[in-house]
């Protein structure tokens, strides 16, 4: 199975500008435990809810955003994904083609895939 049969397409983003009161808002009504900092379709960076819980509502998420984010490109094997998120530790991979960003996959996806 690949990651695309697994990824969301609907990928919540943010620029490295938005304040950690937006990206808090955001993950509380989308309901979701992950954003990704892009800029266009590059990604530049991603935050959790934890990233923002010792951050000021009004500071810019580059403060706090993980910049050293592992992607996925979305021909990969789900076995692959698995294995980058748990070798960096993280639960979430942007999913990319040719360099631009065009999905998430999550832990989520991840034990849904390996349950049907």
């Amino acid at each position: 199975m690949r990651v695309e049969n697994i990824m969301s397409p609907a990928v919540v983003t943010v620029t490295a500008a938005t304040t950690i009161g937006e990206a808090r808002r955001l993950l509380r009504t989308r309901d979701i435990h992950h954003l990704i900092v892009a800029d266009r379709k590059r990604v530049i960076g991603a935050l959790s809810a934890t990233d923002l819980a010792r951050a000021a509502d009004d500071h810019a998420v580059s403060e706090v955003m993980r910049r050293k984010v592992s992607c996925v490109e979305r021909s990969a094997s789900v076995r692959e994904a698995a294995a980058l998120m748990s070798g960096n530790g993280v639960g979430c991979l942007p999913v990319v083609a040719d360099g631009a960003l065009c999905g998430i996959v999550t832990t989520a996806d991840l034990l849904r895939a390996i349950s049907t």
